[in-house]
């Protein structure tokens, strides 16, 4: 890889732009909490499917950190065919959304843990956002590609079972992701876990506060 060619600048000025878009978005979401509440409730220490849920998010991030140097606007020649082959188009921007997405995930999930280990309050929000998003993006970007591929060869014999399988994939990522989403929003645990609000936020000066209290 030439680090003096326009492709690589280029795609090096995406991926740096994004990080700073996210990441600002990011700043910005830190400093807001919702409504403190007197006094603080105890939070519970994590546990259950929670722990569970932590582990899914950090798989996720190592595997998008690897996938990042290992992206398709990496190669050589990838804008070069972008802007002058038509044809290409929309297999080429599925490729840059994909690159975006693995920007959102390295931002977005790294905060969302973050969070989720101080207990903050917006954590289950937070984190409900990026799984929607980054998995709304991903199963968009897979039944897209499918059905380009679908297009463009005879649906009988093996391919057709193949094109099952990867449809089941999607289904089955979007029913954990319903199961992850409504569990972070609607268990006890969750409610009883995420209350701390950002400190900049409770006057820390009231006896009935106390940010450290664990049952």
């Amino acid at each position: 890889m030439n680090f003096l060619q326009t492709d690589f600048l280029i795609s090096a000025l995406l991926i740096a732009s994004a990080f700073v878009v996210f990441g600002l978005m990011v700043l910005r979401l830190n400093n807001t909490s919702l409504p403190p509440v007197y006094p603080t409730p105890r939070p519970i220490a994590i546990g259950g499917w929670l722990i569970v849920i932590a582990v899914l998010v950090i798989i996720s991030l190592c595997s998008s950190f690897f996938k990042l140097f290992d992206l398709s606007i990496w190669v050589e020649g990838f804008w070069t065919v972008y802007f002058q082959d038509p044809e290409s188009y929309l297999t080429l921007s599925l490729q840059v959304l994909d690159a975006l997405n693995i920007v959102f995930i390295l931002t977005f999930g790294f905060f969302s843990i973050i969070l989720f280990f101080k207990r903050r309050d917006i954590a289950p929000k937070v984190m409900n956002y990026y799984i929607i998003i980054s998995t709304a993006v991903s199963c968009i970007i897979s039944l897209t590609a499918i059905l380009a591929e679908l297009s463009a060869i005879p649906l009988d014999g093996l391919p057709a079972r193949l094109f099952m399988i990867q449809i089941l994939a999607i289904i089955i990522v979007i029913l954990i992701t319903s199961l992850i989403v409504r569990y972070l929003r609607n268990s006890t645990r969750s409610k009883e876990t995420f209350v701390l609000p950002h400190p900049s936020l409770v006057d820390h000066e009231l006896p009935d506060f106390d940010l450290n209290k664990e049952s």
